[in-house]
């Protein structure tokens, strides 16, 4: 997968660039970038497993109880946006959510 290899190459560049020009670990926003960027890349792992199952009819729906501001947060994670979200507890299939929003971001983003 294209995208999953960018995402790695990306972490991996994050990781070279604080361990050769911050040796002492002063700044850790090329670590705080990697780290986003391979939450992206296992994210975007299970979002393709998730499509694959869809499109074999396979994908059982599962609801439940989400934290609105975390499924937010953690949809954000590496782009850059910022988030303003509520406070609230929904029931959804936080699967399928991800599936759609992603989808519609990619294709406004283009």
């Amino acid at each position: 997968n294209h995208m999953l290899k960018n995402t790695m190459a990306d972490a991996s560049g994050c990781i070279d660039l604080y361990c050769h020009e911050r040796p002492h670990g002063e700044d850790v926003a090329y670590l705080s970038k990697a780290s986003d960027g391979l939450f992206r890349g296992m994210w975007w792992c299970k979002l393709r497993e998730a499509v694959l199952r869809m499109v074999a009819g396979q994908y059982e729906s599962e609801p439940e109880v989400v934290n609105l501001h975390q499924f937010a947060e953690d949809f954000v994670r590496g782009r850059d946006v910022e988030l303003e979200c509520p406070l609230h507890v929904v029931m959804l299939d936080p699967m399928a959510c991800n599936v759609i929003l992603d989808n519609a971001v990619t294709n406004a983003t283009r």
